[in-house]
């Protein structure tokens, strides 16, 4: 027989057999401590002009048991090739171009614009992995959602702009029919973005275990943003293990797309981080924690982004983002979080002290329990920022030393 051509597939294999019109298909691969690389193989051969698949199952690459298994019943179904060459050479070819990984290139070769690119600026990196984490009901869907539609625009919506391209929702949580009435009512709210059209689709399998079909789509419709909706069932069992949150983030590198994973966080938790292992924050090389502000039965909703991590830029100062409710339509506006006196609290000590004194002067005591903060510390910033934020007036009394 001649020669196998070999194609890399994602982070599988083809392997077509011209002459013998015969295709192999490894995908779906892990790692086992036992057997090393385990794959599903699946054997598709032409008969009668039609391509018919013989056999698909799991395979144990480096087993010498499978390979003897694998040949008996391939000859069983087809006896009129050479499958005991067949599956040797293929099975170890396999091996050796998983090994190869990807090709090492001079970073000369790279160094052709600043690190930290945006596809949305300034919530998500492109081609990298970024992550808001929320309680739930904190409209972090919307956002997501809003997200794909910006990029898929090319848009700017309050203060977030998108570098166009094409986009793939992936949702673990609800449905194709409540996102697509979400879409419709976010289209109607803005009609700048009423040529975005994402592409969705309903997962059930964790993200590591599915990523052939994910791969596939993004390769075929040229995705450039990637939405993982919810971070919990896209990653799969044993959240507060490392091996989970590493397989996951594996998983996502190999997509090559900027990526935007929506995390939860504990209710109950004093220090908010995304739920799980540290990993996932870790990992993660943007991260945003989306608080919310919302009156029982109030058709609006307020929520509040605080940066908290970057591998890549400075940390952004904190922004709001005001959702409004509507039979018809869903509109997203800026707001200052100042304003709102739950939010306020998240903000750091020195802007809620500019907040306060922009009213007019107080003493730092006054001021201290106006914002709810220990006397001391205000006492702090206000020495720390004297004659470029605070002036001093009189001898107890302080305000700002211009509007902002």
């Amino acid at each position: 027989m001649i020669s196998p051509t070999t194609e890399k597939t994602g982070t599988g294999f083809s392997m077509f057999w011209q002459d013998a019109d015969l295709l192999f298909e490894f995908e779906n691969f892990s790692e086992t401590k036992a057997w090393g690389p385990v794959c599903e193989l699946g054997v598709t051969i032409g008969l009668n002009g039609h391509a018919v698949r013989i056999e698909q199952a799991r395979v144990k690459l480096a087993s010498v048991s499978d390979r003897g298994q694998w040949t008996k019943r391939l000859q069983e179904v087809h006896p009129h090739l050479p499958w005991k060459e067949i599956i040797q050479s293929s099975f170890i070819r396999v091996q050796s171009e998983r090994r190869k990984g990807e090709p090492p290139i001079r970073l000369s070769e790279a160094a052709q614009g600043p690190a930290a690119a945006y596809r949305i600026n300034p919530l998500i990196h492109d081609e990298l992995p970024s992550t808001i984490f929320c309680e739930a009901g904190s409209g972090k869907s919307y956002l997501a959602l809003l997200c794909c539609m910006l990029v898929e625009a090319g848009e700017t919506v309050c203060g977030l702009s998108a570098v166009k391209g094409r986009t793939l929702f992936l949702d673990w949580e609800v449905s194709a029919q409540v996102h697509g009435e979400r879409w419709r009512l976010l289209r109607t709210g803005h009609p700048e973005l009423a040529a975005s059209d994402p592409l969705y689709k309903r997962m059930n399998a964790p993200l590591p275990d599915d990523l052939q079909s994910v791969q596939r789509l993004v390769t075929t419709h040229d995705i450039q943003f990637v939405v993982v909706d919810s971070l919990g069932p896209a990653a799969g069992q044993e959240l507060l293990g490392a091996e989970t949150a590493i397989r996951f983030f594996q998983a996502v590198r190999t997509l090559k797309t900027a990526v935007l994973v929506i995390g939860h966080t504990a209710k109950n938790s004093e220090n908010k981080s995304i739920f799980g292992s540290v990993f996932f924050f870790n990992l993660s090389r943007n991260v945003f924690e989306l608080k919310k502000s919302q009156d029982s039965q109030d058709d609006v909703l307020r929520i509040g982004l605080h940066h908290r991590k970057s591998n890549l830029s400075k940390l952004h100062r904190p922004f709001g983002l005001e959702l409004s409710f509507d039979p018809e339509q869903v509109k997203f506006s800026s707001f200052d979080l100042g304003t709102d006196t739950e939010l306020a609290k998240d903000l750091p000590l020195k802007d809620r002290m500019v907040k306060v004194l922009g009213q007019g002067a107080m003493t730092a005591r006054e001021l201290a329990e106006e914002i709810d903060a220990k006397l001391a510390q205000v006492k702090v910033r206000l020495s720390q920022n004297k004659g470029e934020l605070f002036i001093q007036m009189g001898q107890d009394k302080w305000g700002l030393l211009r509007k902002f």
